[in-house]
C-alpha cells in the first residue's frame, strides 16, 4: 500500500471470505500496523486502499474507524489519517494503565481459574520457550501479550476491563515492534511467566499481583528511551 512513501507492491492479500468486508480490511490494516510494515506517522489514503482491494471506500472508512477506536490511527488536520505516533507521555500511560488493569484482572481471574486453565497457561509458557529458542520475536510478543496475558484478562469475567485492556494490548504490540523489544530481552519472558504461574497456583494472589505489576513496569524507562531514540531515527 502506498503511504507518503512510494512502494512498488501492495502488502494487501486477496479477500476471499464470507466475513464482513470492513472486518477483513480492518484485520489487514491492523496486522500491517502491528508488524511495522505501516510505520508510525505513515499516511493512510482511503482511495488507494480501496483501489488496491478493489472495493468502495465505505468498508475502508469503517475499518479505519475501528482502528481509531483502538488508538492505532489518528485523524489529523485537513482530513489526514495516519498511523499513531506515540509521545513519551503516551508510552508511560499505556504501560502504567496496562499494569493496573492486569493487577485487577488477575485478582478477579484467580477466583475462577481451575486446573484446566492452569494447564492451558503452562502450555502457553512452553510455546513461549520454544519461540524464544527459535529467536522468533514476533511469536514471542504474540504469545506473551495476546496469549498469556489475554487469557488471564479474559478469565477475569469483566467485559469492560477486557475491552479496555484489548485497546492497550494493540498499542503495546505496536510499541514493542517499534523498539524491537523482545529481541533485546530474549530468554527471560518464559522464566518470568513461569514464576507468575507458580504464585497463582499456590494461591499467593497479592504476591502474584505485585509480580505482574513489576513485570509490566520493569522496563518502563528503557522502553520510553528506546521509543524516543526510534523516533529520532
Amino acid at each position: 500500500m502506498k503511504t507518503d512513501k512510494e512502494k512498488t507492491s501492495s502488502p494487501f492479500k486477496p479477500m476471499g471470505s464470507n466475513t464482513s468486508l470492513h472486518i477483513l480490511v480492518y484485520r489487514q490494516l491492523k496486522e500491517l500496523i502491528i508488524s511495522g510494515e505501516l510505520k508510525p506517522g505513515d499516511r493512510l489514503l482511503e482511495y488507494e486502499i480501496a483501489s488496491q482491494l478493489n472495493t468502495s471506500k465505505t468498508p475502508i472508512r469503517e475499518a479505519i474507524r475501528e482502528l481509531a477506536s483502538e488508538g492505532l490511527v489518528v485523524h489529523e488536520k485537513r482530513k489526514r489519517i495516519t498511523v499513531v505516533d506515540f509521545t513519551e507521555q503516551d508510552v508511560r500511560e499505556i504501560l502504567t494503565l496496562r499494569a493496573e488493569l492486569e493487577v485487577i484482572a488477575l485478582g478477579l481471574a484467580t477466583q475462577y481459574l481451575d486446573e484446566s486453565d492452569y494447564k492451558k497457561l503452562s502450555l502457553l509458557i512452553d510455546e513461549l520457550k520454544e519461540a524464544e529458542a527459535e529467536n522468533d520475536f514476533k511469536k514471542v510478543r504474540s504469545i506473551d501479550i495476546e496469549g498469556i496475558h489475554a487469557f488471564i484478562v479474559n478469565k477475569s469475567g469483566n467485559s469492560r476491563l477486557e475491552q479496555m485492556w484489548k485497546m492497550l494490548a494493540s498499542q503495546m504490540m505496536v510499541l514493542f515492534q517499534a523498539v524491537d523489544f523482545n529481541t533485546k530481552r530474549s530468554g527471560f519472558a518464559s522464566d518470568r511467566h513461569s514464576e507468575l504461574l507458580n504464585l497463582m497456583q499456590k494461591g499467593e494472589t497479592e504476591k502474584a499481583a505485585d509480580f505482574i505489576r513489576n513485570h509490566v513496569l520493569r522496563n518502563l524507562e528503557s522502553i520510553v528511551e528506546e521509543y524516543a531514540s526510534h523516533k529520532r531515527g
